[in-house]
């Protein structure tokens, strides 16, 4: 166990205080292959570093744990992609330090083709075994919402929930962060872009876990495709986002209109908010999120879900005690 700076800790402290959970997991993917991915659990409020497991890595699978994390029970889950190669979802048992990735081939006959983009516990579920997830096929991608459900013997079943919709001119934004669901994981977001409009406009998608059903919003002007958003809460009509233009980034407050229209309100230049392609999380209240920045040495941010003013930062050191450009991925908040 190691323990982050005296500094990192006292700056969390209003954190812990706001957040439904002090807990957060990560992993920390090698630096060379063969080598080893490892867990962590790091707690915001005393600063403390736990290792919960690690397992080799294969020259031939080589995974990033870059895409959707959950913490669901005494599990913790990360999808697991080498593209093209291999893919899966990785299962870690947080008690015992069991560890393995389910590779895709055995993921049941109709979902053995889909990359798992990201995932969320699901809120019917009180054993951790259940995620709803997004999943998409590897070739021209379509996305769709299933549930998934990892028994105790680490069989995997999956049950479609909904397909999400692209129009003939719209594409995946290229960012896991387009995917997002409420707290409690009733609802699923995604943000489309529209093609040819130099990323100037998109759409919004809504997923009803329980029903199915899928609403959808369009998002015009020339502000930006949504890069990222938080719905805090059921059939939510105000939400705030992230708005990418050709590489600018924005923070905004949008309105869902019941006719399908967006009002995006007044949108304020912030680059600080575009952190790269890993999704952002958001703790069980709705209060407080936090994204893992891309670049090298990489830094966790934590922001006011509300404003997204950011309200703490850990940067690696503060975490692990020293600066090794670790390669980190699958953060999500404890549970």
């Amino acid at each position: 166990m190691k323990f982050a700076s005296a500094a990192a800790a006292l700056a969390l402290t209003s954190l812990a205080h706001v957040a439904s959970g002090t807990d957060i997991y990560l992993t920390e993917m090698p630096a060379v292959i063969p080598g080893n991915y490892t867990n962590y659990k790091y707690d915001t409020e005393s600063g403390s570093l736990t290792t919960l497991a690690s397992q080799l890595e294969s020259s031939y699978t080589a995974y990033d744990m870059v895409a959707g994390s959950a913490t669901c029970g005494k599990r913790y889950y990360a999808a697991a992609v080498q593209a093209f190669i291999s893919w899966g979802l990785m299962v870690t048992d947080v008690e015992t330090g069991k560890t393995q990735v389910i590779d895709h081939t055995d993921f049941p006959s109709e979902t053995n083709d889909k990359l798992v983009q990201t995932i969320w516990c699901d809120g019917t579920d009180s054993t951790g075994n259940s995620l709803i997830a997004v999943l998409s096929d590897t070739e021209n991608p379509t996305y769709s919402v299933y549930r998934l459900v990892v028994d105790k013997d680490m069989s995997v079943s999956t049950s479609l929930i909904a397909d999400i919709p692209q129009g003939p001119h719209e594409s995946n934004t290229g960012w896991s962060t387009e995917f997002q669901a409420t707290p409690d994981g009733s609802q699923v977001y995604a943000s489309w872009a529209v093609k040819g409009s130099s990323n100037s406009n998109g759409s919004i998608k809504r997923v009803d876990v329980e029903s199915g059903e899928v609403s959808e919003w369009s998002v015009t002007g020339d502000n930006g495709y949504v890069y990222a958003m938080f719905p805090k809460e059921n059939d939510a009509k105000q939400i705030s986002a992230v708005l990418n233009y050709n590489g600018v980034s924005s923070r905004a407050f949008l309105t869902l209109n019941d006719d399908g229209s967006v009002d995006l309100g007044d949108s304020e230049e912030d680059q600080s908010l575009f952190l790269g392609g890993m999704p952002w999380q958001i703790d069980a209240e709705g209060q407080v999120g936090m994204a893992l920045d891309n670049k090298q040495p990489q830094h966790i941010d934590f922001f006011d879900v509300d404003s997204l003013e950011v309200l703490s930062s850990l940067e690696e050191k503060d975490i692990f005690g020293d600066v090794q450009n670790r390669k980190l991925g699958g953060l999500t908040w404890g549970k």
